[in-house]
């Protein structure tokens, strides 16, 4: 372990280095200890303060390393003044863990292991505050960032597509409904002029729609891929499923086994698995799909699912491997694409921030995963009477 003292500034980089085998998170360094009126900073979605005192809230593990865990690379506590914030900068293979130490909540890093290895050095910058509080926290981040490069705002990606102007303040529908015009027109004369209209549509409705100052978008995936031997057993067949992809472009964990994703009841009351696409192989099916889609039908604007939300995987299999800096990459390759090459308005589910410089959007950032009603994202037709204790 090696600290640096920074000459200007009151900020120390902790760096860590070993070889060889990391069987389990190696946790350090050790928290601060925390006392009221201190509160801690966590980025999870849009972000969340906990009261150190505050006994309800249960410890728990957040990776850093995809959108169901912390969205941006750091934590802190402050008393609404002074404070300390830790900026992750080794993020892929981090994660934080809040703990109850002597009464009171902490927060402290874990690293985990890089395909069973230590793998690379790992850092960690701790950044103290006199003032400012959690707002002085963001504004450090976001220099951070800035001096990665990869501060990219709404502004300058309104420069590269102006369909930007659409999506700003717009009402995000999704509407299986037949008429779809009439809906939209109904919300026109309701005096909603922004629609983001997130369903897919035949090609003279996306038509209609565009001429109408509608931002026409559609759900796309590329993680599930189920088993097509397993399609005669299911009550549907979802569109977008990747099926060449079975088996041979499929996520291979540790144990040799493909990696299971979403799964689907089927007509016998028995669930059965997508397998998940290897990220290294997303694009490549992306590739197929989009641009031949946008010949004849003329969207403006694209929903890529799971792909912000998951996590940065390990991969197996010895034609893709990849480590979860690898998955990162990928992913972020997958909706450059869509973004940049393509030229659509882009979204993601959940949200973090390695993909701010390349998408528009973010769905789901108000549903924070710790305190969804169970299994929110299956059910959501379903009406709740009595809360459940996790979100009470």
């Amino acid at each position: 372990m090696v600290a640096e003292l920074d000459p200007d500034r009151p900020e120390v980089v902790v760096c860590l280095t070993g070889a060889g085998e990391l069987s389990a998170p190696l946790r350090y360094p050790h928290p601060f200890l925390t006392a009221p009126p201190s509160y801690l900073v966590i980025p999870m979605n849009e972000g969340i303060s906990y009261p150190v005192e505050d006994e309800t809230i249960r410890p728990r593990r957040l990776i850093a390393y995809g959108g169901h865990g912390i969205c941006m690379a750091f934590f802190g506590a402050t008393d609404g003044q002074a404070g300390y914030e830790a900026i992750i900068e080794t993020p892929d293979d981090a994660s934080i863990r809040i703990v109850r130490v002597d009464g009171r909540l902490c927060v402290a890093p874990e690293w985990d292991p890089q395909k069973g290895q230590f793998g690379y050095r790992r850092r960690i910058r701790y950044v103290f505050f006199e003032q400012g509080g959690h707002v002085a926290f963001c504004k450090r981040y976001r220099q951070s960032v800035r001096d990665e490069g990869r501060l990219v705002s709404l502004l300058h990606k309104r420069e590269r597509n102006p369909n930007v102007d659409l999506l700003i303040g717009a009402v995000n529908v999704w509407c299986w409904e037949r008429d779809a015009l009439g809906i939209v027109r109904e919300l026109r004369q309701a005096g909603i002029e922004r629609i983001l209209w997130s369903h897919r549509q035949p090609p003279e409705v996306i038509r209609a729609m565009n001429d109408m100052g509608i931002l026409t978008s559609r759900y796309d995936i590329y993680q599930d891929v189920m088993n097509p031997a397993n399609f005669p057993k299911l009550r549907g067949v979802h569109p977008d499923w990747t099926t060449s992809a079975w088996p041979d472009d499929l996520m291979i964990g540790p144990d040799g086994d493909w990696v299971r994703g979403w799964r689907v009841r089927g007509k016998d009351g028995r669930w059965y698995p997508c397998g998940v696409l290897c990220d290294r192989r997303a694009v490549d099916y992306a590739r197929k799909r989009i641009p031949e889609e946008l010949k004849t039908r003329p969207y403006r604007c694209r929903f890529i699912d799971t792909t912000t939300a998951t996590s940065w995987r390990e991969c197996y299999h010895p034609k893709h491997p990849m480590t979860r800096s690898d998955s990162r990459h990928w992913k972020m390759r997958l909706l450059r694409f869509v973004s940049d090459e393509m030229n659509l308005i882009t979204g993601s589910e959940t949200g973090h921030d390695a993909a701010v410089p390349y998408v528009h959007y973010f769905e789901g950032m108000l549903s924070l995963g710790p305190y969804r009603v169970p299994d929110a994202g299956r059910r959501i037709a379903e009406i709740w009477d009595t809360v459940p204790e996790r979100v009470a």
